[in-house]
């Protein structure tokens, strides 16, 4: 796998995190809007297929929920992916770096300033994690983990 590849795999987790917390939010700002539509007009007549406007509503409001639910599962597979192919680097400082940088989304500012190192020393050590996972591969049979 190529250093690019293996940082588009690291920064997939936080891909997931996002979209995962934005159908939330959506599903959140959906249930809000649904309570207050419901109180207001409770007593919309239904359209020609038998169902109201609240009833369509809160079908969407569950097809957001469904949503929300598979990118959850989506976020704790791909960070238990994360976490071993990190957990594999055989530095405890190239560890922490893609930790605090792909797990907690450190911008590299914060990475620096949580590891304790300059941001320049911090990127270095990201480098060099990145190349040694992308030299050693996961030895697991049929996965196309790193």
């Amino acid at each position: 796998m190529r250093a690019v590849d293996t940082v588009e795999f690291l920064r997939g987790y936080q891909r997931a995190v996002r979209e995962w917390r934005r159908l939330c939010d959506e599903a959140d700002r959906m249930r809000a809007l649904g309570v207050r539509v419901s109180k207001a007009f409770g007593g919309i007549p239904a359209d020609a297929g038998g169902h109201s406007k609240i009833e369509a509503a809160l079908e969407g409001v569950e097809n957001v929920l469904e949503q929300a639910d598979a990118a959850k599962v989506d976020v704790e597979t791909r960070r238990g992916e994360v976490c071993a192919a990190i957990d594999r680097l055989p530095d405890e400082r190239h560890r922490l770096v893609l930790r605090l940088r792909y797990l907690n989304g450190y911008s590299w500012r914060l990475v620096a300033e949580h590891s304790g190192y300059e941001e320049r020393h911090a990127r270095r050590l990201h480098r060099e994690a990145v190349a040694w996972l992308d030299a050693n591969p996961a030895k697991e049979a049929g996965k196309d983990a790193l």
